[in-house]
């Protein structure tokens, strides 16, 4: 028996996640005979974002820069002043830095002179899916926690390299690696030199604005991805400076938005 678990469009597409005996599936179609996409997967969640970036490569009315602004604008009117768009997007990103800086100044980070509990409480956000969030929290609290901290404040404050080094191995050590769970502590020290890495939306990003990160990319975690990564966030921030973007929360969310809502999304109040 399939079970719909979640429905939405997407322009002309209907973007669906069933669950079937072998699993949870994605499927983007536009009549119940033409489909464009299935996808496999067992997080909900991830299964989701990678539907929605995968049926949006496709939507040819997306493309470049000038399309990108233009879908930015069908969800935030107002741009980054919109007050909807504070409220979805920015308020509560400021919020976890804020809270990040007071329980772990990044001086204190890097000499591991901080609380794990305190610093995980703090950053506690929907930027990560769930099990990403399980990974930060059993690493924040295994004896490894502090080096770990203290590994993303390096890399924080520059040692890139030896920062996402120690930090991926921290990580497969106790779970498992991942880019998000890498790039999101230094994205909430440093939101101006700093960008958190969601492989699906970056990537779709990139494909559907002709930057070479949507085939540099690679999950294995070093530097020079990373410096891809911030060659797609000054490109964007560039190109999208008459909406006057503050910082890299707003180019992050700017990629976010434009890759991942649904008209859904849009339709909220």
């Amino acid at each position: 028996m399939v079970k719909t678990i979640k429905e939405g469009r997407l322009g002309k597409y209907t973007l669906r996640i069933v669950e079937t005996a072998k699993g949870l599936q994605g499927i983007a179609f536009i009549d119940a005979k033409t489909r464009s996409a299935i996808l496999s997967g067992d997080d909900v969640d991830e299964l989701w974002e990678r539907l929605v970036v995968e049926t949006g490569k496709q939507s040819a009315e997306y493309f470049g820069y000038n399309g990108a602004i233009n879908r930015f604008r069908e969800i935030f009117p107002q741009g980054f002043a919109d007050p909807r768009y504070q409220s979805k997007e920015r308020d509560y990103k400021i919020a976890a830095m804020e809270k990040l800086k007071s329980v772990a100044p990044l001086e204190k980070a890097l000499s591991g002179d901080v609380d794990p509990e305190a610093v995980l409480k703090a950053v506690h956000t929907n930027l990560l899916f769930k099990s990403e969030s399980i990974t930060l929290r059993d690493i924040l609290r295994s004896k490894r926690g502090r080096d770990f901290i203290s590994a993303a404040a390096a890399m924080t404050a520059g040692d890139v390299a030896a920062g996402l080094s120690k930090m991926t191995a921290i990580a497969i050590d106790i779970d498992r690696k991942s880019w998000p769970l890498v790039t999101y502590l230094p994205f909430l020290w440093k939101p101006d030199e700093h960008m958190f890495l969601k492989p699906t939306v970056a990537t779709g990003f990139a494909d559907r604005v002709g930057n070479r990160f949507a085939h540099d990319y690679s999950s294995d975690i070093g530097a020079d991805v990373y410096e891809g990564l911030i060659d797609l966030t000054n490109e964007t921030k560039a190109e999208i400076s008459a909406l006057k973007p503050a910082d890299n929360v707003d180019v992050q969310s700017f990629i976010w938005a434009v890759a991942k809502y649904t008209d859904a999304d849009i339709a909220e109040d």
